[in-house]
């Protein structure tokens, strides 16, 4: 099976972003976490799946309104192979900003799953309310305790291959709402799925492990996206990032692409 979170983009077409997502998964079982899916993209991806995958999108749980910003109208989308049976779907409704998330709850052969969607809101005029959004994301980890969390988070300001030693920005309250989501991520056994491959001894000090996504002011290269897993359920598997192909697919991040061993 392969797992894949990526934030596509609410710029440019969509129709090459689907080509590759389909190039990935091809002739396999699959789950599919996309963040800042515009309505006209989730149609175009339904449309395009339509024989081999399911849809959720978070759009659809929490509709946008007459006085809602565009902001407001980046949604998150989970997509499922056939083979896999989705059994339940909701918006995070306790988070500040419910359209950035989505909990799917999923039945693979006799494997339940649960997934999560989430996107941060930094670049939407939102900057302070991030930590409270950040919170209120640790309280349905907490709650829901997720098998597998895809997420932008914009996030850390601070690398490390032991979350521990990541540090975030101080948006507001220190950034504590976004180091309280990293840690409990790890007190509910979620790991950084990258980490499993990933070579220490290449670490340096300062740098970012991995290249997710490029801020174009400065030209510094981040990984602020991320793949959690749930450490009892996933054992045999290899996660890595894909910048280059994803960016040729007109998105400014990275996929970030498991490949599990089922």
């Amino acid at each position: 099976m392969k797992v894949i979170n990526w934030n596509i983009s609410w710029m440019y077409e969509i129709e090459n972003k689907t080509t590759y997502l389909k190039t990935l998964v091809e002739g396999q079982s699959f789950i599919i976490i996309l963040q800042e899916v515009k309505e006209r993209s989730y149609e175009v991806l339904k449309t395009a799946f339509s024989d081999i995958a399911n849809i959720e999108y978070s759009l659809i749980y929490r509709v946008p309104r007459k006085y809602d910003t565009d902001s407001r109208k980046l949604g998150v989308a989970i997509l499922v192979s056939k083979d896999i049976k989705i059994v339940n779907a909701k918006v995070l409704d306790r988070a500040l900003m419910p359209d950035r998330t989505l909990l799917v709850d999923v039945e693979y052969g006799d494997v339940s799953l649960r997934i999560m969607g989430l996107h941060s809101i930094t670049g939407c005029q939102h900057l302070k309310a991030k930590e409270i959004q950040y919170f209120s994301f640790a309280e349905a980890i907490d709650e829901y305790k997720p098998d597998i969390v895809g997420i932008d988070a914009n996030e850390p300001q601070y690398d490390h291959h032991e979350i521990r030693e990541m540090t975030f920005f101080d948006n507001y309250n220190k950034g504590n709402g976004c180091k309280t989501f990293f840690e409990t991520m790890q007190v509910n056994r979620m790991v950084d799925a990258f980490i499993k491959n990933y070579d220490i001894e290449k670490y340096v000090d300062g740098e970012y492990l991995v290249t997710s996504h490029v801020i174009k002011r400065g030209n510094k290269k981040v990984r602020y996206d991320f793949m959690f897993i749930n450490e009892t359920k996933f054992k045999d598997y290899h996660c890595m990032y894909d910048y280059d192909n994803a960016v040729q697919a007109r998105s400014d991040h990275a996929g970030v692409i498991l490949e599990y061993k089922d």
